[in-house]
């Protein structure tokens, strides 16, 4: 079959290559992987080793020569990406941090991106450049700053509480600011007979503006209302079926579809997947789904990633480089002060505050999707779009050691409030900085997201037993998380709200997700002895301070989860029959300490391994 039958062939398999080879090399080197990403689309890239070609031509089948070909299948990156997003916000999630997300992330995004766009506009963009600008620099890198806290273990402090909760407010943030590029883009291009950047004017931007978002928002609560009807028994249906690839077909579907529903409306297609995954995050399908959507967003996201390091000249270093030096400083510095400011107006400690002003102010991934629209529309000059490309990368590049800085700084300050005299120390409000800020404890938590959770307890099972356990948990309030493949008992954890979530227990994944590295006890109710035994063995192995607790059928299955290194076992059947035998005997007249001394004997004598 001739080579032009397979147009991508050479681009994918150099994004393979890249995915497999290039960038766990930049990981094992501690450089992020999307960082990876960039750099390697950078080198493979025309402005690379592809500028090269002419000269080398045996370098042809190691560049991308037009990003162009893979560009449409790397946006489904962002479309992924803004998926999961939906799925670790959820409606619920959002309601019980509103105060610092909507509140503190409100106040710095328009803070921050006043001052951007400020400084854009003097510089001599348009007004609707200036506005996009200073909207896509205001955000930061989530996926850098999150992965660089969770592997500090800080996503339970108050820095890396304040940190998420900005974050996720810019990560709503960058729906409205897609609608404002979308809306500039399609002015551009109905007046082309005016010049591109000033079609948009003060005059009529507060006419068009409304009227883009009326549309938008009856767009998207006809897919909310329609989607929230039909999803959870949707999904239902399908997990009954227990087949994991029709299950991971339906999802697909899901984003594909939604996405492309809000495309046709002529909104952009990563924010109907952005709905689609809050829809999901309100069922107990969310934790299952998201990790198997992951080496998909990840695959995607990379090759998203590689496309926007295609598009950086890096010529335009040497021929701005003062010029860009000035700006990452400027950039960094002024999202720093305004951050670290807006933190300190929402009675944040400056031990907290200005850590995290330094730990958010470098550019973040959306910048590319923007500046990359932005220069598409001909809102940015091409030189532009490409300068603001190589500010944000260069601030991105810099995360890591602004992420040092940070830390020092935070314990260097922490040292210094110690010193302070202890009334100095009491005048600031702690409550929306502690861990239960995100947890939401409650007796009764729904289907709260498991993210932040500490001294919980995991029941791996949903049968008869461990609904009993569930419901005095819950009545206790006790921080709970039950694991459940079996769809058809989900029906009664619906009715009743409580936290039981859709996975299979013995995935590593599906247990990462359910927080098992800070749970407490681990309580395994499966009906089915041999993936019992593989639970018990697995979570042993990667997390053995766990305390584990086990259903056993009969003596030998007990003996074999302890020997796996269950700390204590429960015989269902020989459990039953002391009770029973229990009942009978006070009936009878025993005394309560003389049936309790029998009971115990007979346990010993049925399980004297045990």
């Amino acid at each position: 079959m001739p080579h032009d039958s397979f147009p991508l062939s050479q681009e994918i398999c150099i994004f393979l290559v890249s995915a497999g080879l290039i960038v766990p090399f930049f990981k094992h080197v501690r450089i992020n992987p999307v960082l990876g990403f960039l750099l390697t689309g950078m080198l493979v890239g025309p402005f690379g080793l592809g500028s090269l070609v002419v000269q080398h031509p045996w370098l042809s089948p190691f560049t991308i020569a037009e990003p162009k070909n893979v560009s449409s299948l790397a946006e489904w990156g962002i479309i992924f990406l803004m998926f999961t997003i939906g799925l670790e916000l959820s409606l619920n999630r959002l309601w019980r941090m509103r105060r610092l997300v909507f509140g503190l992330g409100t106040v710095q995004i328009l803070l921050s991106g006043t001052l951007i766009g400020l400084f854009a506009y003097a510089w001599g963009n348009s007004m609707a450049a200036s506005l996009v600008l200073g909207g896509c620099l205001a955000l930061s890198s989530t996926a850098i700053v999150l992965q660089l806290i969770d592997q500090k273990g800080q996503l339970g402090s108050a820095f890396g509480q304040t940190n998420i909760a900005i974050l996720l407010m810019q990560d709503l943030a960058v729906v409205p600011i897609l609608l404002l590029v979308t809306l500039f883009g399609e002015q551009s291009i109905a007046q082309l007979d005016q010049t591109a950047v000033s079609a948009v004017t003060p005059n009529n931007l507060w006419l068009i503006l409304p009227l883009t978002l009326l549309k938008a928002v009856l767009v998207l609560l006809a897919i909310y209302g329609v989607g929230r009807k039909i999803l959870q028994p949707l999904l239902h249906m399908v997990a009954k079926s227990k087949t994991p690839e029709l299950f991971l077909a339906t999802t697909l579907l899901i984003i594909v579809l939604s996405a492309n529903i809000t495309g046709m409306a002529g909104l952009s297609m990563a924010l109907g997947a952005f709905l689609a995954g809050l829809l999901i995050a309100e069922t107990e399908f969310r934790h299952t789904i998201e990790v198997d959507i992951e080496p998909f967003k990840g695959l995607l996201l990379g090759l998203f990633f590689m496309t926007v390091g295609m598009g950086i000249d890096l010529s335009i270093i040497g021929e701005y480089g003062i010029l860009i030096l000035a700006s990452v400083i400027g950039l960094i510095t002024l999202k720093t002060a305004t951050t670290s400011l807006s933190a300190w107006l929402f009675k944040i400690p400056w031990s907290v505050g200005l850590p995290v002003g330094v730990m958010l102010s470098q550019g973040g991934e959306f910048a590319f999707v923007v500046v990359g629209l932005a220069v598409h529309y001909q809102l940015l000059p091409t030189d532009v779009g490409y300068f603001m490309l190589l500010l944000a990368s260069c601030t991105m590049v810099l995360t890591p050691l602004l992420s040092r800085i940070a830390d020092r700084l935070g314990a260097a300050m922490e040292h210094h409030r110690l010193q302070l005299p202890l009334a100095i120390n009491q005048a600031k409000p702690q409550h929306e900085l502690e861990p239960h800020f995100f947890m939401g404890h409650q007796a009764n938590p729904g289907l709260a997201h498991t993210h932040g959770l500490q001294q919980h307890i995991i029941v791996a099972g949903f049968g008869r037993m461990a609904r009993v356990l569930c419901r005095s948990l819950g009545g206790h309030s006790v921080p709970y998380i039950a694991l459940e493949n079996n769809p058809e008992k989900l029906v009664i954890a619906n009715t009743e709200k409580l936290p039981v979530f859709y996975g299979d227990a013995t995935r590593t994944s599906i247990l990462k997700k359910a927080e098992i590295a800070s749970a407490r006890i681990l309580v395994i109710t499966i009906m089915n002895g041999h993936e019992a035994e593989a639970l018990v063995k697995k979570v042993k192995k990667l997390w053995p301070k766990i305390y584990i607790l086990a259903r056993a059928r009969d003596v030998e299955h007990a003996q074999q989860l302890m020997n796996l290194g269950a700390d204590d076992v429960v015989l269902e059947i020989i459990e039953a029959s002391l009770q029973i035998s229990a009942i009978i005997l006070k009936r009878l007249g025993l005394s309560q300490g003389s049936v309790q001394h029998h009971i115990d004997q007979v346990r010993s004598e049925e399980n004297p391994h045990l």
